[in-house]
């Protein structure tokens, strides 16, 4: 008896976990890699991924003066 799933959906899902723990490089390895590679395509993902950890930043830098804020205003 066949399965739904077709053999190659099956083999890719046995994938997953072996990708999920393999090692990468965090955003900022990622941004240096990619700024100083001699093609544009990698380039532009460099200022994707810096214009992304900046967002990050920013938004986590507001959000911890919001909480203090309201915290220090209670006493």
């Amino acid at each position: 008896m066949q399965s739904p799933i077709g053999a190659e959906t099956i083999s890719k899902l046995k994938e997953i976990p072996e990708t999920l723990l393999t090692p990468t490089p965090s955003m900022s390895v990622l941004i240096y890699s990619y700024a100083s590679s001699p093609y544009k395509e990698q380039n532009e993902l460099a200022w994707t991924a810096a214009s992304v950890l900046l967002g990050m930043v920013l938004i986590a830098s507001v959000a911890s003066r919001t909480v203090t804020r309201k915290r220090l205003q209670n006493r």
